[in-house]
């Protein structure tokens, strides 16, 4: 979260360090940022998932979810250029964020009883 906030502090700065040509690269950042805590709270149940010897499962998510980021980025970036390239991946990050943790609850149940 820490970092998150650090880029969109820092965002502004990035076209007068690196040239005009990067000038949209601060919004890029910006927009990008929240990925940071979606992949902390990914890895929490991932790596859950994965010590609990459900490794395969983990797995399945993160080709999924790297699956409708390829198809999403196939249908939003002609039609959004790199805004849709950025809510691709942010949606991608979240199907692997609920799924991860959907199957968390699962195992967790199944153990309970």
């Amino acid at each position: 979260m820490i970092c998150g906030v650090i880029l969109i502090l820092f965002a502004p700065f990035v076209a007068p360090l690196l040239g005009e040509d990067f000038a949209e690269s601060a919004q890029v950042l910006i927009w990008l940022s929240p990925i940071l805590l979606i992949a902390g709270l990914q890895y929490l149940a991932a790596d859950s998932l994965t010590g609990a010897g459900f490794q395969r499962s983990r797995s399945f998510v993160q080709v999924a979810a790297a699956a409708v980021n390829v198809g999403l980025n196939l249908y939003w970036i002609p039609r959004y250029s790199w805004q849709g390239a950025i809510w691709a991946t942010l949606t991608s990050e979240l199907f692997k964020l609920v799924a991860l943790w959907l199957i968390v609850g699962i195992v967790y149940r199944r153990m309970a009883r």
